[in-house]
């Protein structure tokens, strides 16, 4: 792609001395070259020293050395600069005299590496003394950028068959920045006025054939597999929409070029694919049948008397319900055993019982209400009998307690299936000990459980212990 000017070139306006401030310029977002052109009169060792561009060395410099006259000029270039706002700074040799007059020009398409040719040239004369001229190499369709600057406030004529791009007046100087298209294997740059003037001029050819690569990218087509239901009848299939995501990354190109594509073409061979019946998906559809399991009646079940082991876990009610108790109430009563006669000491052997059976789990019936009686039954707790060391006989007075209060009615009833259960009630041996050569009672108590429906009656019995 050939080089063009984009954007507006700009006429830096310098403060004095030798390192003046830096100077803002937004460069436009399509810029891939800028060109910093400059010029000055030194009474001193005046050269141009240095330049930065949004703190960046050039990419490219060009110098026309001091003459006699003591006149400079310079290019610069930065290839692929940062565009928008930037700072453009430079710094002399020699703090200038006359002058600087200094012009930036904006490109783009040109090539990105290096220009083609540079020259320049300085007249150390008067107007009408010397003719000032350089010879570019150039390829048909360079762009080519001339600095003509001179002595005064009147600004150099325009060449013919060249283009003003700028102007500038500045410190008893003047320049001109034009462009140009070449046409053929050179071009020649004039001066239009030779009154201590400065010369500066480049070639920017074509942007050479560039190779793109492309990064992986992938993408992933999802869905869903049609199944097919034959029918018997040929018939239109339907088919619903569906969609699917194309996924990967963007290729990005490591620089922003303008690609100029020439035309192609491609043929997808192959032939369509042909469905020889057509076929219609029918809906299908199942039902579950049946009916509830109701029972035949509500029964009242008697349990006969007998012995049974309930085994199982806990009880998990289908429903959660708050079960609310009556309170009810025991108390014992009766008084301490007095002993009649002291001995030093009571040796009680020790005995162990163990309650046995499983925890009653009770499951809720679907249907109804169902009530339990339990007929009567007893239990016995075993053990052994303490052993005096001394056969006495001890006088025990009689006591008695009563085991008193009311049952617990649940506000509501429910109908509760029992699952087995079990449970085992540990203990340790009792060991008596002496108190003073007091012989202490060992009276044993047996009780015999009577059980009728939800209420059980307790009836203690009391028994005399012997000595031995």
């Amino acid at each position: 792609m050939a080089a063009t000017l984009t954007g507006t070139p700009v006429a830096i306006v310098w403060g004095s001395g030798a390192n003046p401030a830096g100077q803002s310029m937004t460069i436009p977002a399509d810029c891939t070259a800028v060109y910093f052109f400059g010029e000055y009169y030194s009474d001193g060792a005046g050269t141009f020293a240095s330049a930065t561009l949004a703190g960046n060395a050039p990419s490219q410099t060009f110098e026309v050395p001091q003459n006699a006259n003591g006149s400079c000029g310079w290019v610069a270039a930065w290839y692929n600069p940062p565009t928008g706002s930037q700072t453009l700074t430079v710094a002399f040799d020699d703090a200038p005299t006359e002058g600087p007059t200094s012009i930036v020009v904006f490109v783009k398409g040109g090539e990105t590496s290096s220009w083609r040719d540079a020259d320049g040239a300085t007249n150390t004369s008067v107007a009408g003394t010397t003719t000032l001229s350089v010879t570019l190499t150039t390829v048909s369709g360079d762009l080519v950028l001339k600095f003509d600057s001179k002595f005064g406030g009147t600004v150099p004529p325009l060449s013919s068959g060249w283009t003003n791009a700028q102007t500038q007046t500045q410190g008893g100087h003047s320049a001109r920045l034009s462009y140009i298209s070449a046409t053929g294997t050179s071009q020649v740059a004039n001066a239009e006025s030779e009154d201590y003037s400065v010369l500066v001029a480049i070639s920017i050819p074509e942007n050479a054939a560039t190779t793109l690569t492309c990064d992986a990218g992938s993408y992933a087509l999802t869905g869903q597999d049609v199944t097919l239901t034959h029918s018997a009848a040929p018939a239109a299939l339907d088919a619903e929409p569906g969609s699917y995501a194309l996924t990967g990354q963007a290729v990005g190109l490591s620089a922003a070029r303008v690609l100029d594509c020439e035309s192609g073409s491609y043929v997808l061979t192959g032939s369509d694919a042909a469905v020889d019946t057509a076929i219609t998906a029918s809906p299908g559809s199942y039902a579950l049948t049946g009916q509830d399991v109701q029972l035949g009646a509500a029964r009242v079940m008697s349990a006969a008397p007998g012995s049974y082991a309930l085994t199982g876990q806990a009880v998990n009610l289908t429903t959660a319900s708050i079960l609310s108790a009556e309170p009810g109430a025991y108390a014992l009563t009766g008084q301490p055993a007095t002993l009649r006669a002291t001995h030093p000491a009571l040796s009680a052997q020790a005995g162990v019982y163990a309650l046995t059976g499983q925890d009653v789990t009770l499951t809720h019936g679907a249907i109804g209400a169902f009530t339990l009686t339990a007929e009567p039954g007893a239990y016995t707790l075993s053990g052994q009998a303490a052993i005096l060391g001394a056969a006495h006989r001890l006088a025990a007075a009689f006591g008695t307690y009563t085991y008193v209060g009311q049952d617990a009615t649940f506000h509501v009833t429910r109908g509760l299936t029992c699952e087995f259960g079990s449970y085992v009630l540990t203990g340790q041996p009792v060991t008596l000990t002496a108190n003073a050569g007091a012989i202490q009672p060992v009276i044993g108590l047996k009780a015999r459980v009577r059980q009728v429906g939800r209420s059980a009656t307790m009836t203690p019995v009391l028994k005399k212990a012997t000595l031995q």
